[in-house]
């Protein structure tokens, strides 16, 4: 596959404390935010994204926001599998994909994680 590259502006914030993550969900999130920026670049016609990770309610959020074209949830690409292949990944990871859009008013795709016991009990020493 190729490279995308685009000067389309990313801000990104992350909370502070966050704690070691087991592998599986480093290189979910990792690909989650891969596919969603490629998607973004490839269709959204967006000037900005953002890009929150945080953990809230015992859960891992990656939540990726755009402020693209959007579309209609009856028109959700389903032709490609980038879209499919990420609920496929979250899934395998224990976690759940939202995708909410409206036209002219962008995309927010967000991923959510449940936060395991090993990783709350690291998070408290």
């Amino acid at each position: 596959m190729p490279s995308v590259t685009s000067p389309l502006p990313v801000i990104f914030e992350a909370d502070s404390s966050l704690p070691q993550f087991p592998d599986i969900y480093n290189i979910t999130l990792y690909r989650v935010l891969q596919e969603a920026l490629t998607n973004i670049v490839k269709h959204a016609q967006a000037s900005q994204v953002w890009v929150d990770l945080s953990i809230e309610d015992d859960l891992v959020n990656l939540t990726i926001q755009d402020n693209g074209i959007g579309f209609n949830d009856a028109n959700l690409p389903s032709n490609g599998i980038g879209l499919t292949g990420l609920h496929e990944r979250i899934t395998i990871a224990g976690g759940t994909l939202n995708i909410n859009s409206t036209p002219r008013h962008g995309t927010i795709l967000s991923a959510q994680f449940p936060l395991s016991d090993h990783i709350r009990t690291k998070e408290a020493k």
